[in-house]
């Protein structure tokens, strides 16, 4: 594990702590509600969607989220020692669908149904030509364009505290990829592992959250590999329904001569009304080989 991930189990064990002295209604009276005797409107806890990153709270039992992004753009750009190499992605209508299954436990599944990657590079080279002259510079160009349905994922998240109150929050789940793309689009294999997922409420209005997941996948040598993703975010209403944050994730890696990877994510969130949410943003890309920019715009619903 890294130090980050050290870091993020010592402040999960302080917050737990912390939280012994708020009041938690999870079993105080919604716990007889299920997928199939939905929670009241009434007793419905404050929705949190995952734009900031993964949120510790469940969806109520019985009721659902769908979160649409609508369009998604990602551009990168290299310069190796012999070329050029510039990525596009395209993803359309990538959905995230959230079932509450208890009180404290939900469901998720997320599918990608187009996505398109043009892959661009220019390599130099030299070739061998008639006396006097050796040799002489020359381009090779090659362009590649992918599209299709792209890999699925699906998350079960188990809620330990914080789903009806207390300043902090904190649940574990399970999350795997499944390779389902079309075209050579994913990651064709089976990927996946657990997560930690912390919230808190701070001072002045703030929210942070912590969010550390390990996925176990095999290398191109069909050794076994494992990444560890590591997420603080904080957000802030900014006037209004009008909601703002910042993310900064990183991930690093067990195969060797694979360096680790960051972003700076920061968006916001507008709540159309009480049960719909606009959300628009971009991801920057800090190390690594992520897009250097991916700006997104999509919807989530509650219901």
């Amino acid at each position: 594990m890294t130090k980050i991930t050290f870091f993020t189990l010592g402040l999960l064990s302080l917050a737990s702590n912390f939280n012994v002295q708020a009041e938690d209604l999870t079993d105080a009276g919604k716990s007889q509600y299920t997928l199939l005797n939905p929670t009241p409107p009434q007793l419905m806890r404050d929705w949190y969607t995952d734009h900031a990153g993964v949120s510790p709270y469940t969806i109520d039992a019985g009721h659902y989220e769908a979160d649409i992004t609508a369009v998604s753009y990602g551009y990168h750009h290299r310069n190796p020692a012999n070329g050029l190499l510039t990525v596009e992605a395209w993803s359309i209508g990538t959905t995230v669908i959230k079932a509450g299954l208890l009180n404290n436990l939900d469901a998720e599944v997320t599918i990608r149904p187009y996505e398109r990657v043009r892959t661009s590079s220019i390599e130099h080279t030299f070739v061998p030509a008639p006396p006097p002259i050796i040799i002489v510079p020359g381009t090779i160009h090659f362009h590649d364009t992918r599209s299709g349905f792209g890999d699925m994922s699906s998350r079960i998240k188990w809620n330990l505290w914080g789903n009806d109150g207390g300043m902090t929050a904190l649940s574990l789940s399970g999350l795997v990829d499944y390779p389902t793309a079309s075209d050579n689009l994913g990651n064709r294999q089976f990927e996946g592992g657990p997560a930690l997922e912390f919230a808190a409420h701070l001072p002045c209005g703030f929210e942070m959250r912590i969010d550390s997941n390990v996925q176990f996948f095999s290398d191109y040598s069909n050794a076994r590999q494992a990444s560890f993703e590591n997420l603080i975010s904080f957000s802030h209403q900014i006037i209004g329904r009008l909601e703002g944050y910042c993310v900064f994730n990183t991930e690093t890696y067990t195969t060797p001569n694979v360096s680790w990877e960051g972003t700076v994510k920061v968006g916001a969130n507008y709540r159309l009304a009480k049960n719909v949410e606009l959300a628009a943003g971009i991801l920057l890309g800090v190390n690594g080989n992520v897009y250097d920019y991916n700006p997104f715009f999509g919807i989530a619903a509650r219901f």
